[in-house]
Formats: C-alpha cells, sequence, structure tokens
C-alpha cells in the first residue's frame, strides 16, 4: 500500500509501503471503536515505523477534520516518546527522520518540538526528562504514541493519558493512544491482553509478518538468543508468558555439567581478573583463570588500593599472567592506574566498567548485561570446563535476574541483588568476568614472540572496548 495524501493546499506524495499487519493496525487504531491500541508483541513487526507513519498521518487528518490553516503559534497536538530521553533521540527520532520527508516538518531541538507546516506541532521526548514531564500538567493533547511502552509505569501512563483533553475551537478532539511493545509482565499485558476493556485493541505483529525484514533477520534472531528459548518465544512468536518465570540469568545445571566436563583446547590463557570490595561487608574476589577455570583465588574483606595492587601484581609475576582485569567501578579505578605503573610490560591492565555501553548495544542495556549472558551463553552450550567448586561462587552465578528496557536485555544491579540477598554477588560477578574475556586474551604462545613486551608497553595505557 502506498500512502498518498492531499491536504490543505499541499501535495504530499509519501511512497510508504505497509505490511498487511500494519495497514490491520492504522484501520483499526482509526476506526470509531478504538480509543487505545498496543501494537507489536515480538521483534521485527516494525512498530516505530508504524508509530511515526501514523502520528505524521494523523496530524494531517486532524488538519483537515479542523480545517487548521498556518498559525504563528501551531497547536500542540500530540506527543511522541518513550521512557528514556536517550532511546527515543537515538531509535525513535532517527526513525521519523528516515520516514517523513524533511520537507514536510521543522525539528524543534531546544523545544522538543516537531513543527508540521506552522499548523500543529508534536511535543516529544523521555518520561525522564523533568522539563518534558513537568509540561504535563499544562498539556492538552489529542493523542499520544509511545514506542516500547513496556518500560512505562502506570504512573507514567496515567500521566500521560491526563494530557488527552485538546479541544479545537470548542470541540472535543477524539483522542488516541498507542502503545507499541515487547512482551514483558505489565501494565500492556492487563489491561490489553489478559482482561482488555472496552475501547482497547491489541494488534500482534511478528517478524514473519513483516515482508520488508532483511532476509535472514529471524536467523539471526535465533542465533543470537539460541541459549534461551524463552526469549525466543517472545521475540520469534509473541509469547507474553514465556518471559515471566524463566528471568534467571545463569541456571544451575549449567554449572554442573561444567564441572562434569573436561576441555582440551589449543594453546592456555593464564589471566586475572579482580572485583575489589566497594564497601565494608564486601568481598574483594581475585581470581587467577586458567582459561576458564579458576587455578587460585585471593579473597578478603575491604582493603585499601594499594594492597589489592600489591597482590594483584605479586599473582600476575607468580602465575606469569598476561592480562589482569579489574572492575574499575570506585576503588577500582585506583587500582587499575596503580597497576599500569607497576606492570613494566609485563602484563596488560584492562579496565572494566559495567555500567557503560556494551559493545552490542542493540542487544544489551550496559556491559554489564552483555558480560553476564555471554558467561551464561558459554556455560550453556559447553564451552566452559570448570574444576574449581566453590558453593558460594555456584550460588551467586544463579542468583541475578534479567528484565528488558525495550528490546535491550538488563542484569539486577548488584545493590539490588544485595538488598534481597543481604550479601553482594562479588564471587559471581568476578567469575563471569573472566568467562567474558576468556577470548579476548592472548595465550601463552604469543609469550614467546619477540614484540612480546613493546606491544604490551605499547598498549598498556589501553583498555579493551569494555572500557569504552
Amino acid at each position: 500500500m502506498v500512502a498518498t495524501t492531499q491536504k490543505q493546499s499541499i501535495d504530499i506524495d509519501l511512497d510508504w509501503k505497509f505490511s498487511s499487519r500494519q495497514t490491520e493496525a492504522r484501520l483499526t487504531l482509526d476506526s470509531d471503536e478504538c480509543d487505545e491500541m498496543t501494537y507489536g508483541g515480538a521483534k521485527g513487526g516494525g512498530k516505530s515505523v508504524l508509530g511515526v507513519r501514523w502520528s505524521f498521518l494523523h496530524c494531517w487528518d486532524v488538519i483537515e477534520k479542523f480545517n487548521i490553516a498556518r498559525r504563528k503559534f501551531p497547536i500542540p497536538l500530540g506527543f511522541m516518546g518513550r521512557k528514556q530521553s536517550t532511546d527515543f533521540s537515538d531509535t525513535t527520532l532517527e526513525t521519523w527522520k528516515r520516514e517523513v520527508p524533511e520537507e514536510l516538518y521543522q525539528l524543534r531541538t531546544q523545544a522538543k518540538e516537531i513543527v508540521i507546516d506552522s499548523r500543529v506541532k508534536l511535543c516529544y521526548g523521555g518520561m525522564d526528562d523533568r522539563e518534558v514531564v513537568n509540561k504535563f500538567n499544562s498539556a492538552e493533547f489529542g493523542f499520544i504514541f509511545v514506542d516500547q511502552a513496556e518500560e512505562l509505569t502506570l504512573d507514567d501512563v496515567g500521566m500521560l493519558r491526563g494530557t488527552l483533553r485538546l479541544g479545537i475551537e470548542g470541540t472535543h478532539v477524539s483522542t488516541k493512544c498507542l502503545w507499541t511493545a515487547n512482551p514483558a509482565q505489565c501494565w500492556i499485558k492487563d489491561e490489553f491482553i489478559t482482561h482488555p476493556k472496552p475501547g482497547k485493541q491489541f494488534v500482534r505483529s511478528l517478524p514473519s509478518d513483516n515482508p520488508f525484514l532483511p532476509g535472514r533477520y529471524v536467523e539471526q534472531l535465533q542465533d543470537a538468543w539460541k541459549h534461551r528459548p524463552e526469549i525466543l518465544r517472545a521475540y520469534l512468536y509473541g509469547d507474553w508468558d514465556s518471559l515471566a518465570a524463566n528471568n534467571q540469568m545463569i541456571r544451575s545445571e549449567w554449572i554442573q555439567n561444567a564441572f562434569d566436563r573436561v576441555i582440551h583446547v589449543p594453546g592456555k590463557r593464564i589471566f586475572i581478573v579482580c572485583d575489589p570490595a566497594r564497601f565494608g561487608d564486601d568481598e574483594t574476589v581475585i581470581y587467577v583463570m586458567n582459561n576458564t577455570d579458576i587455578e587460585e583465588e585471593e579473597i578478603y574483606g575491604q582493603k585499601d588500593l594499594m594492597y589489592t595492587a600489591n597482590r594483584l601484581h605479586s599473582q600476575a609475576i607468580k602465575h606469569r599472567a598476561s592480562v589482569i582485569a579489574v572492575d574499575e567501578i570506585g576503588l577500582g579505578a585506583g587500582i587499575v592506574d596503580r597497576l599500569r605503573e607497576m606492570s613494566g610490560g609485563k602484563y596488560l591492565v584492562w579496565g572494566i566498567n559495567g555500567a557503560s555501553k556494551a559493545v552490542d548495544t542493540d542487544k544489551y542495556f550496559n556491559l554489564r548485561a552483555e558480560i553476564y549472558d555471554t558467561a551464561a551463553q558459554m556455560l550453556q552450550e559447553g564451552d566452559v570446563d570448570l574444576s574449581w567448586e566453590d558453593e558460594t561462587l555456584q550460588n551467586q552465578l544463579c542468583t541475578p535476574t534479567y528484565e528488558f528496557r525495550g528490546s535491550r536485555m538488563i542484569v539486577e544491579p548488584k545493590e539490588d541483588i544485595k538488598k534481597r540477598l543481604t550479601r553482594s554477588p562479588d564471587r559471581g560477578d568476578t567469575y563471569t568476568m573472566g568467562l567474558y574475556l576468556y577470548n579476548q586474551v592472548p595465550d601463552e604462545s604469543k609469550r614467546n614472540k619477540r614484540n612480546w613486551k613493546d606491544a604490551y608497553r605499547r598498549d598498556n595505557a589501553s583498555t579493551t572496548a569494555m572500557s569504552a
């Protein structure tokens, strides 16, 4: 289907082809029987594309219906947003720019407004932006489009719904809400799927419904989440129940299988990982890694940074380790700096910040999620040989849960785990960091090269992609 419209003395020829499911959603949302619609329920269903296209076309429908003329102060007709401002700017707003011809609107980034032909305007932004939220107290909108609406709280939703009171020249505008979402245990499931109320419609769109996806999209999705069938059921088939009771990051049977396994790999990687204690009752954990196994450990309470730096340096010399990696949040940053002074080209020093961006930013909310899921995948697929039996370590590996922020995985923060279990998962965090690093560490054969020392001196001030 090609969308073509002629409104208010302006010819707009939009070469927009809609999937049959997107067309169904448009017709449903524009019908008199629908006040709010949730669209999506899986990955790759064309949710954002539908949202920005419908928002633009709906603006012109209102312009035509009310014969709105160009004006000095355009009417604020609607709101487009997401939970996080940065997510909206990086994804949904970029989709708008790609889909809507730039000559048909004016983007006012300072005011966070999109003006359409000097007649109406859309406000946009994130629910985490205080300036945006403050506008809602006096805002009067005719429609709302929120992308990845499963991220919103009920308070967010109530605030947005409270703005739907626009009148034009004394006539009430028929209000609409479009929520796009991936499967999640949230208010959307209750209001639109489990207990739908009159005026609320759900149109499911799966990757198989979208003919505009790249040819290998489903195959890539299956490969990315092959170790998590519950996520595949949600993302490929729109199963809203699959994520409810299966959000354990690492499963105990995967760890047990690692104890029963012996892996023979060419080359040996000896490296050290450390999670320094941040608070008085936390543990400083040092693991000397031999490939995916633990060869030696040091675990103690909170000490000053020089004590831990000296212990790490001593272990690196003793085991001839090629890399020392330290969680650099808090005390760790000072340890990293000191080790770089001490290393003398004998080993690399990598600083790791779990709160920083992941390498795969489309899949993971932050680096911590990428670290844990990489470790989980290695354990599930049989790539881990672990002989170091430590019941506390095993329990901590099985403790963290995951959820999704939009389409990106996030792992339960260490602080939340500590509140839930009264202890910090320091050993689990350290070991997963070791598994994540395993394939990035050079094996021993490279130590025999003449340029080893020069290369390490040259690279010693740099970090891996994890510190970006």
